[in-house]
């Protein structure tokens, strides 16, 4: 069996999916970032875009789960209000 490192355009391919590496190119992954300065920092700001671009998905679920309740709440007030007079 030949060993293979993998390219650094592999690298780029398979950074975004690295949780699905198994065995052989999971060490071939890690292997290859222990020794290239290059995809070490690719690497390193693909995974700040992504916890940025989490963060502001989860705040924004946040904001909109807040509105929700907001609504909600004038909507029982305006029903009940609209009840009562009746």
């Amino acid at each position: 069996m030949k060993f293979k490192m993998f390219s650094c355009k592999e690298i780029s391919k398979v950074s975004c999916h690295e949780e699905e590496l198994k065995g052989f190119d999971k060490l071939n992954y890690k292997m290859h970032l222990f020794m290239c300065d290059k995809c070490r920092k690719y690497v390193a700001g693909l995974k700040f875009v992504q916890e940025k671009f989490s963060s502001l998905l989860k705040r924004r679920s946040e904001i909109n789960e807040t509105k929700i309740k907001v609504l909600e709440d004038e909507i029982l007030d305006r029903l009940k209000s609209k009840n009562g007079n009746e």
